[in-house]
């Protein structure tokens, strides 16, 4: 008898909210990002279940207060938070417009090219770390009739009241996910 590999084909995923419904359903214990933090000697990680419990947590927060298309600002440092808003906002099926927070020692020049994002990308939700509120705020005077623009708290968004309402969005390969501005 001779010994035979069978091959299998590698699973095809459209989108990546498809990608990570199978992966937390057949490998949910499974780390999907591990984080480095301060020289390599801390590090914090997730899974692939715990991935896809909090985005669709957050996404379907995201779902009664957006619709399909919209763009939500994301104003989070590096870590595992900002990977979970990103992946809430394909779950949503909104499109992500990530930039970095202000930092403490420069906000107006911060706020001024987040203004700048703003209008031009015609966000409707600035989902950022419940601390940055008070650094944001001034983002809101920018809302308009025609233009709607509301804070959300990451830990509002990410909470036990939103679990099962989750509505999986009609997006495809070719659907706008992120809009990404250089400096």
């Amino acid at each position: 008898m001779v010994n035979q590999r069978v091959e299998t084909p590698a699973a095809h995923f459209e989108t990546l909210v498809e990608m990570l419904a199978a992966r937390s359903s057949r490998a949910p214990g499974k780390t999907v990002y591990r984080i480095l933090e301060a020289r390599e000697q801390d590090e914090t990680s997730i899974t692939y279940g715990a991935l896809h419990r909090r985005s669709c947590n957050i996404a379907a927060y995201l779902q009664r207060h957006t619709s399909p298309g919209d763009r939500v600002l994301l104003a989070y440092p590096t870590g595992i938070d900002f990977i979970c808003a990103l992946f809430a906002c394909f779950q949503a099926g909104l499109v992500a417009v990530p930039v970095c927070p202000p930092r403490p020692g420069r906000p107006d020049l911060a706020l001024q090219k987040l203004r700048a994002i703003c209008e031009q990308s015609r966000l409707s939700v600035i989902l950022a770390p419940g601390e940055l509120g008070p650094a944001l705020e001034p983002l809101q005077t920018l809302a308009t009739d025609a233009f709607a623009l509301r804070f959300v708290e990451a830990g509002q968004a990410d909470s036990e009241e939103t679990l099962g309402q989750w509505i999986p969005p009609e997006i495809h390969a070719d659907t706008l996910a992120i809009l990404q501005y250089t400096s």
